[in-house]
């Protein structure tokens, strides 16, 4: 084949393989996940991949003596390395290995693919061969490439939230009482109905506690969808993203969404991706209107660790569970991101994970909870007011760390799971009623620290769940049980005339600017 004799064609193809073989699990990752990522998250993945690449590349044209067959075995290597996780779970269906069964095996089978690409002398044969293996590569970069680009694009141009409705002319009169006000959402924190339902549980106590600190409970608030990134996006701005959702359709669109094709649930859902959902988090609405009261905003946020796009543009003080820095929470502290660490765990390395504890969400999440929780408790005071303190606490939410009296908790299951590491009893309903015993008294010694006998210094308090317990985390008799949210409201005044008992979360921060602001915002549709 003349075209092969070329210098540069021969040099150009054993270069090319490792390099895309070492950007496409960082590109097909960053792709498959693009409305929750920023572009700057894949820069130290993909460094990392080159430079694995560019050794082991190195390494094998010592031993080989060709740039081919050092393409080859770079290649067959990093596919290797990339997908052991993947080959793990697959041959652990049918087998009882460990890793240190496999890794051995998959050593064995390596280093005679070497032996066999050393006993190769022709070079057409080698270049054929990474031809073989680069032209399907090729192929699936440019497919993930046509999805990650309009996306990018897209959320360049992601809505952003436009003022909910008419606004009263005295806006930002500075005579007007401006209260402090405590939003505090816990994550999945399942309502006083759920809790009994589900778990047989009676939080009625809870509510009567804050009853007779003169909160005023809703027993029946529901959200209107069941995960976490829509509903913050809806109550943040005060109105629903989308037109309402029936509730098993809205699930099947998270957890089945295969099985719905041409649904109108899809259609409903597209009008706002989660490239939009973060946008309006980030460039909310009620941040944007608070400060223009002269408020402070406190931003105090576990999901972020998940979600990097999340970045609140109006927030004078952040505090997120990645960034927590304390001499307590420096052992727990990662080196990469949520993404990079994503990577890992389907990568080789994570085979080690039990000698080095590579995957520390649980020990971030127990010491980013302790620290927010103490923050509320201790420090959020200090803070010149008006304030506007926002705290989403990633708890009863897993990974299951806590105990009812706050004790770290390991060897805890995080969820059920389908596979041969499916929990095949009630044990995560009892670890998450742990999280939620513990995480009520929490709230208790937040409200006993904040509410104070003189009622006209004091705060405006919403306590609620972004969403109830889910079905592919616990063992439900209801699923729609997940739409269930907890809700409670405390008013310096003591005047909850305009509240009721079925009052959606969107509509209690209306009620509140309505009241406090002089705002005359109309009631949306609850739920």
């Amino acid at each position: 084949m003349v075209s092969f004799k070329n210098k540069i064609w021969q040099v150009l193809i054993p270069l090319l393989g490792p390099i895309l073989f070492a950007v496409y699990p960082v590109l097909a990752l960053y792709a498959h996940n693009v409305d929750q990522l920023v572009l700057t998250q894949a820069c130290w993945p993909l460094i990392f991949s080159l430079i694995l690449a560019s050794l082991c590349f190195g390494a094998s044209r010592l031993i080989l003596k060709s740039n081919s067959g050092a393409s080859i075995s770079t290649m067959l290597l990093l596919i290797i390395f990339w997908n052991y996780m993947l080959i793990y779970s697959g041959i652990a269906i049918i087998a009882n290995l460990e890793h240190w069964h496999l890794l051995p095996l998959l050593i064995f089978i390596y280093f005679h693919l070497l032996y066999f690409l050393a006993e190769i002398k022709q070079r057409e044969t080698l270049i054929n061969l990474n031809l073989i293996l680069l032209i399907p590569m090729i192929l699936l970069i440019f497919i993930n490439l046509t999805i990650l680009i309009p996306a990018e694009f897209e959320k360049g141009f992601a809505f952003r939230s436009s003022h909910p409705v008419s606004r009263s002319e005295d806006r930002g009169r500075t005579d007007r009482y401006r209260p402090d006000i405590y939003l505090i959402i816990l994550d999945e924190y399942a309502s006083l109905k759920t809790i009994g339902e589900e778990w047989g549980y009676d939080n009625g106590p809870f509510a009567e506690f804050l009853k007779g600190k003169g909160f005023f409970v809703p027993r029946n608030s529901e959200a209107r969808y069941s995960q976490t990134i829509e509903n913050m996006a809806s109550l943040l701005n005060m109105e629903y993203i989308t037109e309402p959702v029936e509730k098993d359709a809205f699930l099947k669109y998270v957890f089945e969404r295969d099985s719905l094709k041409g649904h109108d649930i899809i259609k409903i859902m597209g009008k706002r991706p989660q490239s939009a959902c973060f946008q309006m988090m980030s460039d909310n609405y009620l941040m944007k209107y608070l400060k223009d009261q002269g408020y402070r905003i406190l931003f105090l946020e576990g999901i972020t660790q998940h979600y990097a796009a999340i970045n609140m543009h109006e927030a004078d003080i952040t505090l997120s569970y990645q960034d927590i820095k304390t001499e307590a929470y420096s052992r727990s502290i990662d080196a990469v991101d949520a993404f990079f660490l994503e990577l890992i765990r389907k990568s080789a390395v994570f085979s080690l994970d039990s000698f080095f504890k590579i995957d520390k969400i649980s020990d971030r999440n127990f010491n980013g909870t302790r620290y927010i929780l103490n923050y509320l408790k201790n420090e959020v005071a200090r803070t010149d007011s008006p304030k506007f303190v926002y705290a989403h606490i990633m708890c009863p939410h897993d990974p299951y760390v806590f105990d009812q009296k706050g004790k770290y908790v390991s060897q805890r299951p995080s969820r059920p799971r389908e596979g041969p590491y499916v929990i095949r009893n009630n044990t995560v309903n009892k670890a998450y009623l742990d999280q939620y015993i513990f995480m009520t008294n929490e709230l208790k010694d937040i409200v006993d620290t904040h509410i104070q006998r003189n009622k006209k210094n004091n705060p405006i308090f919403i306590i609620q769940s972004d969403h109830g317990p889910r079905p592919h985390h616990y063992y439900l008799k209801d699923k729609t049980n997940a739409f269930q949210v907890f809700n409670a409201v405390f008013f310096p005044d003591g005047d909850y005339g305009d509240l009721y008992d079925n009052i959606a979360p969107v509509n209690t921060l209306r009620v509140i600017l309505n009241k406090y602001f002089g705002e005359n915002y109309d009631m949306l549709q609850d739920r």
